[in-house]
């Protein structure tokens, strides 16, 4: 679709649609259906350059430069795709279900976050570990702030923890709800340049001051019909 116009640039048909991200770069987006194949095709012409196979995904995210994507499976795998030549290698570390994967800026780094308590730091050129930030309830979702030096993590009861994404360790944690979210819960870092944080929960979306750990707003409340599924910000984070 054109954002400003509302006009449809391109139609892709494909055996169900399970998770889609643009590449930054160029024209092409990725698609993962439901019958376990991903395609990486060009929204100008929708020709197909390249089709991979999965074992089913949740979600797919594309690096910086546009050459690699990687998708995150409906168990305990993400893997990374080079786009170019249909290679791939698994990040295995996870013992139950991956509910959530980031890409950190420089495309060097990814974090995933899993219903094992567990988030990873991987560094995806070697496929190691880099640092496991444990935590008491399973997670919900992850998201790198700023230029990559923190993480933030949202367990299934809305708890928000912010770590030293270099060093390692818990820099603050805040929030948490009692209701079980997983599943219709996400984070977003506003800016590059500020301290903000936006989570949304079942309940609605809140905006948090990470550095202090105070709430500042609370979106949707009584106005909200129905429940929150999901939050997305734009990049200049002035919309959410």
């Amino acid at each position: 679709w054109d954002a400003a116009s509302g006009k449809v640039l391109q139609l892709h048909y494909q055996f169900g649609v399970a998770a889609a991200h643009a590449f930054a770069d160029d024209d092409r987006v990725v698609t993962c259906g439901f019958d376990s194949a991903c395609e990486v095709w060009s929204i100008a012409s929708g020709d197909v350059a390249l089709v991979f196979p999965t074992t089913g995904t949740s979600a797919v995210r594309a690096f910086p430069g546009g050459r690699w994507v990687m998708t995150i499976g409906v168990l305990t795998e993400a893997t990374v795709w080079d786009t170019f030549t249909g290679d791939s290698f698994d990040l295995r570390a996870h013992r139950d279900v991956i509910v959530d994967a980031q890409i950190f800026p420089d495309g060097g780094r990814v974090i995933t976050g899993s219903t094992d308590m567990q988030a990873i730091i991987w560094d995806v050129q070697g496929g190691r570990l880099l640092h496991v930030f444990l935590h008491r309830d399973p997670l919900a979702a992850v998201a790198v702030i700023g230029e990559g030096d923190r993480v933030a993590t949202v367990t299934v009861y809305g708890k928000v923890f912010v770590w030293n994404a270099e060093l390692g360790g818990v820099l603050r944690s805040f929030g948490g709800h009692g209701a079980w979210h997983s599943g219709a819960c996400s984070v977003w870092a506003l800016r590059p340049t500020t301290d903000l944080l936006v989570v949304s929960t079942l309940d609605g979306a809140r905006v948090w001051n990470w550095t202090s750990g105070s709430m500042l707003r609370r979106l949707g409340g009584e106005a909200q019909l129905g429940v929150l599924g999901s939050t997305v910000a734009t990049l200049g984070g002035d919309v959410i």
